[in-house]
């Protein structure tokens, strides 16, 4: 269980039996204080471009070739990282600092964290995106690299029943570096099994990958939502808006259905938006190349099937030349890609880091970035999604972990002023404005240190509330309750 669920049953149970006191108010505080990276980026070491000149006939030029490359990759650098662990404060900065010791030749994450951390989550998919990384979620076991650029495409179907012209023993010139790649005793992945998940904040930085999969999945369907109930405001909401904002600009209104989709690994399409326009644009030839050679390879199966398929007896069968052209093609635009892929990437790259690296810069432009999406992206008609009600009191008497409250009405309007007493009797001071919808409510907490959403249930009586929060500055969701008074 993510160590923010356990912090809400105990904190629960506490109250429960005498309140919140004095000392685990002060532990609660502390923790959600804590400001630690917690994320783990670990080298995937098969994937060192060192290792990876195994699938180029360990030639240097024919790695360049393919990509694409005016010069040579840091054949130290890792192509794939492993980020496991638990998300903190401080984890895009490690990012970016993964992303800069590489020099810009990492290209993909595996996913398997856990947690809720609305500020560093939104941090992490900025610079995800920002650096043009692809992302990956291994849902089971093996947990094992293999490359994003190319795959074995065998010997030409033709050959098993005529001989091959010269040259044609293999349909792509990668083949035998990648079948001699995949035979390695190394390709495991450095996640404990017990530790492959990729729940909560990971959802984001998933989504937020310029090429995306969840592996393995059927070869057609596409995976359904794990849950049929609608999801939590406190999560899904934002993180929904999140993916929204980096593939347009354009939000739904908040009657769309869209608004009740939650954001899980494998239920998006593999390209963003972004990334498939590039695609389009940068390999034309060869998709329409592809397109030709679908549509003969579908006339030459309707002429044997005509035939009630007696060409199958003809030495090679006609079809099989085509479907050996359409495969040629279709390794023709797996390079494409491949190059269009680490050409945007490394631009990217160059336009952040041109012509030194600034971490400092770097940090302060991608914390604007999450600061901007939190302030401008985030409001009771995302989170409620419906027709807001009167119906929310007048003073409200609330408790959380960091200390009791109270939120007093301005007049007639949905803002409230709220102050909380904090652990050494210190205050706090915010702004809240409330939202409420039949028995759901929503807030927006606004002050200094950055902005808070709360969601929960208002009682049949509409006298008292529960629910959870998270704070875009602290790590975790955490409960609160409250009596409403009118």
């Amino acid at each position: 269980m993510p160590r923010s669920g356990k912090f809400t049953r105990k904190i629960a149970e506490s109250r429960r039996r005498r309140g919140l006191g004095l000392l685990s108010a002060v532990a609660v505080y502390l923790a959600m204080g804590a400001g630690a990276s917690a994320l783990d980026f670990k080298c995937v070491e098969p994937s060192r471009y060192r290792n990876l000149l195994q699938v180029f006939d360990d030639n240097p030029a024919v790695l360049s070739s393919y990509f694409g490359l005016a010069q040579l990759p840091d054949m130290n650098a890792c192509r794939a990282f492993a980020v496991t662990g638990t998300i903190r404060d401080g984890d895009g900065d490690a990012l970016i600092n993964t992303v800069v010791q590489n020099n810009g030749w990492l290209d993909v994450l595996y996913l398997a964290f856990d947690g809720v951390h609305l500020q560093e989550e939104i941090k992490l998919a900025h610079i995800i995106r920002g650096f043009w990384l692809k992302t990956r979620v291994l849902r089971a076991a093996p947990l094992r690299y293999e490359p994003d650029f190319a795959t074995p495409w065998g010997p030409p179907a033709v050959g098993a029943n005529a001989p091959l012209h010269p040259g044609a023993s293999q349909l792509s010139s990668l083949n035998s570096g990648l079948e001699a790649f995949a035979k390695r005793g190394d390709l495991g992945l450095p996640i404990a099994g017990a530790r492959n998940v990729c729940i909560e904040s990971c959802a984001g930085a998933w989504i937020a990958g310029v090429h995306r999969r969840a592996l393995p999945v059927p070869p057609i369907a596409v995976p359904a939502p794990a849950a049929a109930a609608a999801p939590e405001i406190v999560t899904a909401r934002p993180r929904l808006a999140l993916a929204v904002s980096l593939n347009t600009e354009k939000f739904p209104p908040p009657s769309n259905p869209i608004w009740n989709t939650p954001v899980v690994p494998g239920a998006g399409p593999v390209l963003a938006p972004a990334a498939d326009r590039m695609v389009r644009d940068k390999c034309a030839a060869e998709l329409v190349a592809g397109e030709a050679l679908e549509g003969r390879v579908g006339a030459a199966a309707e002429d044997l099937a005509r035939n009630d398929f007696s060409g199958v007896r003809s030495t090679p069968p006609a079809l099989l030349g085509q479907f050996d052209s359409l495969r040629m093609a279709s390794a023709r635009l797996q390079r494409c890609v491949a190059r269009a892929f680490e050409s945007e990437r490394l631009a990217s790259f160059r336009r952040q880091c041109d012509p030194s690296c600034d971490k400092a810069r770097l940090v302060a432009s991608f914390d604007r970035m999450a600061r901007e999406f939190v302030e401008n992206r985030i409001s009771l008609s995302n989170l409620l999604g419906a027709g807001q009600s009167d119906r929310i009191g007048r003073e409200w008497r609330e408790e959380e972990p960091a200390g009791p409250g109270t939120w007093i009405r301005r007049g007639t309007s949905n803002l409230f002023d709220a102050t909380w007493t904090l652990p050494g009797g210190n205050q706090a001071t915010a702004t809240l404005e409330i939202g409420r919808v039949a028995d759901r409510i929503a807030a927006v907490r606004t002050q200094a240190n950055g902005r808070c959403i709360y969601q929960g249930a208002v009682a049949a009586d509409g006298k008292a509330a529960r629910g959870t929060y998270t704070c875009s500055w602290v790590p975790g969701a955490y409960a609160w309750n409250a009596t409403i008074g009118e």
